[in-house]
């Protein structure tokens, strides 16, 4: 009787040099790094071959002494490339990061031209609005914004108001009342009416019978930061 063959798997082949490189990761940066300096390391050792500095340093030794220099000479043609591969990369990097920085910088400038733009627009719109729009800021409630029906109102030009506040402008008695909308405005969370006569600053004989609108505006924190009134005169 013949023998049953027995099926061995063969042993697996030894994969060839291409197989082996392509399944490097060439795309990782610490790859194509080693890669470079290894080049460079070979490079220098033809460079040292060349031009027969082995040859010279054994020269020197032998005159000298066994000192170890080509060993040394070795390691520091390696290093020297090592180093200089290092710095190439590190140029790199500051390339990109100059090139993105500069993109930064357009990006951010572009950004503030919309702004810009947006303001101006804003501006206009505000300053044409058929009302008196008048924004102060806390703590001191100095107006930071009247518009060009705030100023017909209140009887004063636009120079004169920003910057200050309504107890320096305005009869005391109507900066009493207008302090007293203040604290209501802020107290509030939600927009108040209040409309009664106001004494203007401008020496109008009789006062402004007025319809105003107020809101405290807050930050993140839920403090008043500004106070924006909308008033019409009737």
């Amino acid at each position: 009787m013949g023998r049953d063959l027995i099926n061995v798997p063969a042993p697996p082949s030894r994969p060839s040099l291409h197989q082996w490189l392509n399944r490097i990761d060439w795309n990782r940066r610490a790859v194509r790094d080693a890669a470079v300096i290894f080049a460079l390391a070979v490079l220098s050792l033809a460079l040292s071959e060349r031009f027969d500095l082995f040859a010279a340093l054994m020269k020197f030794q032998a005159i000298y002494g066994d000192w170890g220099l080509d060993d040394v000479a070795m390691l520091l043609i390696v290093l020297a490339f090592a180093l200089a591969a290092y710095t190439w990369r590190r140029l790199q990097d500051i390339t990109v990061e100059a090139k993105g920085r500069c993109a930064a910088e357009v990006d951010a400038r572009r950004s503030l031209a919309q702004l810009s733009e947006a303001q101006r627009f804003l501006d206009i719109i505000v300053d044409n609005v058929p009302a008196s729009i008048v924004v102060r800021a806390l703590p001191d409630a100095r107006f930071v914004l009247v518009n060009r029906e705030a100023e017909k109102l209140i009887g004063l030009p636009r120079g004169t108001l920003l910057g200050n506040s309504v107890d320096k402008l305005f009869p005391e008695a109507a900066a009493r009342r207008i302090a007293e909308h203040d604290q209501i405005q802020i107290a509030s969370h939600q927009p108040v009416v209040f409309g009664e006569e106001v004494q203007m600053p401008s020496g109008a004989d009789c006062p402004r019978i007025t319809v105003s609108t107020g809101m405290a505006i807050r930050d993140d924190s839920g403090e008043p930061r500004y106070l924006v009134n909308v008033v019409q005169d009737i």
